[in-house]
């Protein structure tokens, strides 16, 4: 058994169990105490350190979510790898803690119109000192 294959099924049991998932699979912050105790029994089961496993749980949940994504337009129909078939699979105790986000853009209209504004006048300066330096 692969270190993620291990690391997947004490996380899925400790997800799935008494704690249960909170948000994406985090283990549940309601009982700070079942919660840092079941990282450590994942990590004392693995023998690796508790700061590991949460970082590689956290890559995982990161993965798997990033898969859920619709693509873009035109992005093309790629296949999945086999990696990512067994992700979509091993993981999907996840999907109904995965929340998309809907994107929004930290530019307003206005400064994307100005940047374009901009643009226009860079390059018409070009132009006019292109013709001036030839002259």
């Amino acid at each position: 058994m692969t270190e993620t294959s291990l690391l997947l099924s004490h996380y899925t049991h400790h997800t799935a169990t008494a704690i249960g998932p909170s948000r994406a699979g985090e283990l549940n912050a309601g009982n700070k105490y079942d919660k840092d105790r079941s990282w450590h029994d994942i990590a004392t089961a693995m023998d690796i350190p508790v700061e590991e496993v949460r970082a590689r749980a956290t890559s995982l949940r990161t993965q798997y979510s990033k898969l859920l994504k619709s693509k873009p337009s035109g992005s093309g129909d790629t296949a999945l790898t086999s990696k990512q078939k067994w992700m979509l699979k091993s993981l999907f105790f996840l999907k109904a803690h995965v929340v998309q986000r809907a994107t929004e853009t930290s530019l307003h209209m206005s400064v994307k119109d100005s940047l374009a504004v901009e643009e226009i006048h860079s390059e018409a300066e070009e132009e006019t000192f292109g013709i001036l330096r030839c002259v």
